[in-house]
C-alpha cells in the first residue's frame, strides 16, 4: 500500500507526463501554423512562419508597378506589422492554456500557498547542530559572506 505522499507524487508525475504530451501537440500545431494578412488595398498578401520569418509576399494586382518606392514600402511595412501582431496573438492563443500549468502545479504541490522562505529554518538547523554554514566561493565573490 502506498503512502499518501507516494500517491501524491504519482499523481504529480502523471500530470507532468500529460502536460508533456499536450505541450508536444501544441508545439506541432504552432510549427505547422502560418499567418497571412492582406493589405488594406488588397494588393499584397504577407505570410509569416511562427518564428516571424517571412514565408511569402504575394502581389494580387500589378498596381505596385506604378507606385512610388516610398508608397510601396509603406504598404509592405504596414502589412508586415499587422502580420506580426496577428502572429503574436495566434501564439498567445496556441500557448495560452500551457502558460497556466506551472502555476497550477505549484499550487498543487504547495496546497495553494506561495513558496516558503527556508532561510530561517536552514539557519536554525545549523544552530541546533552547533555549526555555521560556510559561504560558497561564489557567495564570497558576490559579497554574500558575513
Amino acid at each position: 500500500m502506498n503512502s499518501p505522499f507516494e500517491d501524491r507524487i504519482d499523481e504529480i508525475m502523471s500530470q507532468l507526463r500529460q502536460q508533456h504530451v499536450e505541450l508536444a501537440h501544441v508545439m506541432d500545431t504552432f510549427e505547422d501554423s502560418t499567418v497571412s494578412v492582406l493589405s488594406k488595398d488588397r494588393m499584397v498578401e504577407v505570410t509569416l512562419l511562427p518564428s516571424g520569418q517571412v514565408k511569402a509576399i504575394k502581389f494580387h494586382r500589378r498596381d505596385y508597378t506604378g507606385m512610388a518606392p516610398a508608397q510601396l514600402s509603406s504598404v509592405l511595412v504596414e502589412t508586415l506589422s499587422t502580420a506580426f501582431t496577428k502572429a503574436t496573438e495566434q501564439a498567445r492563443e496556441i500557448f495560452g492554456k500551457q502558460a497556466a500549468f506551472p502555476a497550477e502545479l505549484r499550487e498543487s504541490l504547495l496546497g495553494g500557498e506561495t513558496l516558503p522562505n527556508l532561510t530561517d529554518e536552514v539557519d536554525s538547523i545549523f544552530e541546533l547542530l552547533g555549526m555555521k554554514p560556510r559561504p560558497s566561493e561564489r557567495d564570497k565573490k558576490e559579497g554574500f559572506d558575513e
